[in-house]
């Protein structure tokens, strides 16, 4: 949104010119200024000329010589367009002016003449891509003003962000800005009164019966009608001002719409009285595949959220966005209905995104246009009209409808002076408020003036006012004096932050969607009798909520093993799990690794457990999710109930995935984990001894299980800890066998073992071992 200081200075005096200081204030209590257009000098340098004399160039059939006067000097001009004439009022770029694109005017030799300046045209303006002669001005321009002081292109312009008033339509004007350069402190009041104009009486009722199908279309609206109106341009003080915020004028009638809208924020239309086929209008939405071709004479199917007026027999006007082409003003309009309405700003929305077409009054009503705007904007709008056009008249009563609204909120000093941090005195209060016109009664009772209604809506609101006119700056930083409790973490907080900075150590921490299809849980081998589906997926990958972690680490690993090679992966996140009855939310901590075997896994769990005092049992996986290799896969038990799984990959996933190399995975519920009450760790001093860990080869039958194995050696004497180091088949090892490796540790609790102690104690383990089934690998 463009802001003219010069049109809000019809209303107010300002105490400042300094752009800067009035943009840095304004963007610091209002709205952010998101630059200022200061004016362009080559406008300076333009003038408005008169043609006085036109012959023909004696060296060049499409060009001509002109007598062109720029105030009191004549000067000879080589011109080419076709369209130029004697008498006429051009624009003309003096020599030294530079145009857009690095284009200098200089004194040039056109085929053997002279010529001292350009005649222009729009497009050499820069104002349009092109142009099909020279600009043509208004037979009334001054001659030998410059183009800036006549377009008021002369003076700076602030430039807002939208974005920073979404939520105050009042400042979506000329008129709104005017009141908040008052209120802080930049300009004074010197017309506060929008406009004079009352509607007379004694007149006919207003034409039209408008019917409303849905109550919530429209919550405002105001109309009158017009007779004797004739379509010419507008004053040059109107088109000044519109083109100075970067609008075009098109006729008196139509500019006189734009120029309210943009003076006070509300929207309005005019329609040519005599193409509307009916006095009874109705208001609705669209219906399927109802069409209207619009004043850009662009045709749209129109969504069933578009609201429309239809007269009947043809849908005349896309409401809040643009009239339609059967209903806009002709060069022969005489009789204008003025329309001021206030619409839904959800239908507008909608629509216009759906349309992909946004206009300035679409964009204005989606912000919730003020109700009783609709009086001001069609008071000021009959006002202009009946000044660029002296000879028409108002021919109909002023359609009024709009709520009436009286709203108060009371106000504790208190509170404010709270929220502040500071003590303002009470004065200095009510002075902030009734600057943006509020009313402050006796006992702090606020009125809320009706341009502020949509946004005011509670005593927090007014706090905030107070606060961004008294200024963010002056406000004293202190910090707040309160009592600073422990905070109450979630269940499993300590212990999930506890679980993933382990995990963090040996993998790459994932956070997926929480959606998945149907196709992933079928590559996975993971059938569901009651998957929990959503109702409104956004597409197909979309459509089920994941039942476990896995699904999607394996995404991420087979979109990621590529670039990174070998690695491990893991996610602490929710799940959903339903039977017929109920529908859970779960959390669970999976970790997928492409270099760990299962046995390492096994022992990164362990080291989970111990490292949090867990005490996790592991077991021969009894009913294995179907994802798992049958015999590589083990259960994780907690306090007697399985939380979860270890084990590797089934082939048959990894094919489907395209992972040509073992995965090995675990995934736990961490809800029974958080449930249940876990002892506190007590502190044991460590052994300071030293500890001697010796590594034995045996070879067991294929068909042995290794944990049964390994927890017959457990009970050799002073052996500290036991691990499977490394399991290996295949080359050199007979086909019914298999190698396992194993790490053994032993330890004396009151001195240092001699080399006979662990010698005895390790013989002790392999004899052990061999009544055991086991035999030495040689």
């Amino acid at each position: 949104m463009k802001l003219s200081l010069n049109w809000m200075q019809d209303w107010v005096e300002l105490k400042t010119t300094d752009l800067h200081e009035i943009a840095k204030i304004l963007t610091r209590s209002s709205a952010e200024v998101d630059q200022i257009i200061e004016p362009e000098s080559f406008w300076q340098s333009i003038k408005i000329g008169e043609i006085l004399e036109i012959s023909a160039h004696p060296q060049a059939d499409r060009m001509r010589i002109t007598k062109t006067r720029i105030g009191d000097e004549v000067f000879q001009i080589v011109c080419g367009a076709n369209n130029i004439r004697v008498g006429q009022k051009v624009p003309v770029a003096t020599i030294g002016t530079v145009l857009p694109g690095n284009f200098v005017i200089s004194q040039a030799n056109k085929r053997g003449v002279d010529s001292f300046g350009m005649i222009c045209s729009t497009a050499e303006l820069g104002l349009t891509e092109s142009a099909d002669g020279i600009w043509e001005l208004d037979e009334n321009a001054p001659c030998g003003m410059s183009m800036g002081e006549f377009l008021g292109k002369n003076e700076a312009i602030l430039e807002i962000e939208n974005v920073t008033i979404t939520n105050r339509p009042d400042l979506f004007s000329q008129y709104g800005f005017a009141r908040e350069l008052v209120a802080l402190g930049l300009a004074e009041w010197k017309n506060k009164a929008m406009s004079k104009f009352e509607f007379p009486s004694n007149l006919p009722k207003f034409p039209f019966q408008i019917n409303f199908a849905q109550k919530d279309l429209c919550s405002a609206i105001a109309g009158i009608t017009l007779e004797n109106c004739r379509v010419q341009e507008s004053p040059a003080w109107i088109k000044k001002r519109l083109q100075s915020i970067g609008i075009n004028p098109i006729n008196n009638i139509v500019d006189v719409s734009n120029y309210v809208m943009w003076e006070l924020g509300i929207p309005l239309h005019t329609f040519d009285l005599e193409l509307i086929k009916s006095r009874d209008i109705n208001m609705r939405l669209a219906q399927n595949g109802e069409k209207i071709t619009t004043l850009d004479a662009s045709e749209y199917e129109l969504p069933e959220t578009a609201i429309v007026m239809d007269d009947g027999k043809q849908i005349f006007d896309l409401c809040g966005i643009m009239g339609g082409e059967n209903s806009g003003i002709r060069p022969e309009t005489n009789q204008v209905w003025i329309h001021a309405p206030v619409y839904h700003p959800t239908y507008i929305r909608r629509t216009a995104l759906k349309l992909n077409h946004r206009t300035d009054a679409s964009i204005i009503y989606e912000k919730r246009v003020p109700d009783f705007m609709v009086e001001w904007g069609l008071k000021r709008a009959c006002e202009l009209l009946l000044q660029s056009c002296p000879e028409a008249k108002i021919s109909s009563q002023a359609f009024l409808q709009f709520p009436s609204e009286h709203r108060q909120i009371k106000l504790s000093l208190a509170k404010v002076n709270s929220y502040l941090g500071e003590k303002l005195a009470d004065s200095q209060i009510i002075r902030h408020l009734e600057n943006l016109d509020f009313k402050v009664s006796s006992d702090f009772s606020v009125t809320i003036p009706p341009h502020r209604y949509r946004d005011i809506n509670e005593e927090v609101d007014l706090i905030e006012e107070v606060v961004r006119i008294h200024g963010l700056d002056k406000v004293k930083t202190t910090l707040p004096q309160i009592n600073i409790a422990l905070s109450k973490y979630v269940d499993g907080y300590f212990l999930e932050e506890n679980i993933k900075n382990q995990l963090a150590e040996g993998g790459f921490e994932a956070i997926n969607y929480s959606f998945l299809s149907q196709k992933t849980l079928t590559k996975t081998l993971i059938k569901l009798d009651h998957p929990v589906k959503v109702q409104n997926p956004l597409n197909q990958d979309g459509e089920i909520m994941r039942p476990n972690l896995l699904p999607l680490l394996l995404n991420n690993i087979d979109q990621n093993y590529r670039h990174q090679g070998e690695f491990a992966i893991f996610e602490i996140g929710k799940i959903f799990q339903a039977d017929a009855n109920k529908i859970q939310e779960l959390k669970n901590c999976a970790y997928l690794s492409s270099y760990q075997d299962f046995y390492q896994i096994k022992n990164l769990v362990q080291e989970l457990s111990d490292k949090n005092s867990l005490n996790l049992k592991f077991s021969l996986a009894k009913n294995s999710p179907a994802y798992f290799h049958p015999g590589r896969v083990g259960e994780i038990n907690f306090q007697g109930k399985n939380i979860g799984h270890w084990g590797e990959i089934h082939p048959i996933v990894r094919e489907n995935w395209g992972l040509n190399f073992p995965l090995n995975y675990f995934e736990i519920s961490l809800n029974l984990i958080h449930q249940a009450k876990i002892k506190n760790a007590k502190y044991q001093e460590f052994c300071r001894l030293p500890k001697i860990t010796r590594d034995h080869n045996f070879l067991l039958n294929r068909k042995d299980l290794v944990a049964d194995f390994m927890k017959k050696l457990e009970k050799t004497p002073l052996l500290v800890n036991l691990r499977v180091k490394e399991l290996y088949s295949g080359n050199k090892i007979p086909a019914q066998q298999k190698c396992i490796t194993i790490s053994a540790t032993y330890q004396a609790p009151d001195h240092t073992l001699s080399e006979e102690e662990v010698n005895q104690a390790h013989q002790k383990l392999v004899e052990t071992a061999l009544k055991n089934g086991a035999s030495l690998r040689e």
